[in-house]
């Protein structure tokens, strides 16, 4: 067997700057939303900019803990975490979530008392244009992050994009109703702010799911599976390639899997095969954590494996063998 020469969590100098800036970043933002929103809702005393305000300071404590949690994640692997400590961002997502989807629940109640019970608003104009402001700073937010989400493919970086993005379509929301509030529709501030209620719901559970299937590690996606079973089985001397397992922890990506050679291969020539296995497998993951094993060309080499299909058409059962995959 041979293993990665690269250990988990060796993703260089650069990762743990973009993501933790980003961090920083996502967090000063929150805290100027949060001091905005609160003078804006102290004016106008709006449901939805209330809303609004409350989504901010879950924002706000989810961030604080999201920093605190890619801290913990840049450590590098020790004693009792040998894989390294990636999923620390997707338990803080998952915790991010939970936060969301109570605040949705809350908003809802309230949107709901106000649209029984509609208010005049305050300040309509003043709140427009600040409101606009903020839709713009968090506009510029979301491109800075969907930047960063690319150099690093953290967990919580993107959880944070997804709710910002969601922020954006919240402060139109709020911008409709201020509008028609002005307007003279008094039940649009509690509409909107069950609108907007709904859309945090949907975002909290759209992130609970996805971290989920990091702390289940999931297995990458089929076409990713089967470009990694294909680039194994180019190698000269493989004869075959199975028990192929993947998983994503944050930015880390890991693999394993068994390839089989002729049993009459001298041990330095077969190690040699694998070591240009993995260098393959290197040049399109740069990244990964990677764990290959030799076998010989038997009967008992294949008694006891993992074939999963790779392709769309088997994606349905994935105890159907790919015959691309093994043989």
């Amino acid at each position: 067997m041979t293993d990665s020469k690269r250990s988990a969590g060796d993703l260089g100098p650069s990762y743990q700057q973009y993501l933790l800036r980003a961090s920083r970043i996502s967090l000063m933002a929150v805290l100027l939303f949060v001091v905005l929103k609160l003078v804006l809702w102290l004016l106008s005393q709006s449901s939805a900019i209330f809303a609004s305000l409350a989504d901010s300071l879950f924002d706000a404590l989810s961030s604080g803990i999201n920093l605190l949690a890619v801290r913990f994640s840049l450590q590098p692997p020790d004693r009792e975490h040998r894989f390294g400590h990636f999923k620390a961002q997707a338990l803080a997502a998952l915790l991010q979530s939970g936060f969301i989807g109570g605040s949705a629940l809350l908003l809802m109640v309230h949107g709901i008392a106000r649209t029984n019970t509609p208010q005049q608003l305050e300040y309509v104009p003043q709140t427009i244009v600040f409101t606009a402001l903020i839709t713009v700073l968090t506009v510029l937010l979301v491109l800075y992050q969907g930047r960063m989400l690319k150099l690093t493919g953290s967990d919580t970086l993107r959880s944070d994009r997804l709710h910002y993005l969601s922020d954006v379509l919240l402060n139109l929301v709020v911008l409709a109703s201020l509008v028609l509030g002005a307007l003279g529709y008094e039940r649009a501030d509690g509409v909107c702010t069950i609108l907007i209620a709904l859309c945090i719901l949907g975002g909290a559970l759209k992130i609970g799911y996805d971290t989920a299937q990091t702390l289940l590690d999931r297995s990458l996606d089929a076409g990713e599976n089967a470009e990694i079973a294909a680039l194994l089985k180019r190698q000269p001397k493989v004869l075959s390639v199975h028990n192929l397992k993947t998983r994503r922890a944050g930015p880390q990506i890991f693999i394993q899997s068994h390839l089989v050679m002729e049993g009459s291969l001298p041990l330095k020539l077969a190690h040699g095969v694998t070591e240009q296995a993995e260098r393959a497998l290197r040049e399109r993951y740069p990244h990964a954590d990677i764990s290959l094993h030799m076998e010989p060309d038997s009967a008992e080499s294949y008694a006891d494996t993992e074939i999963y299909a790779d392709t769309e058409s088997d994606s349905k059962n994935p105890a159907v063998p790919d015959p691309t995959v093994a043989s």
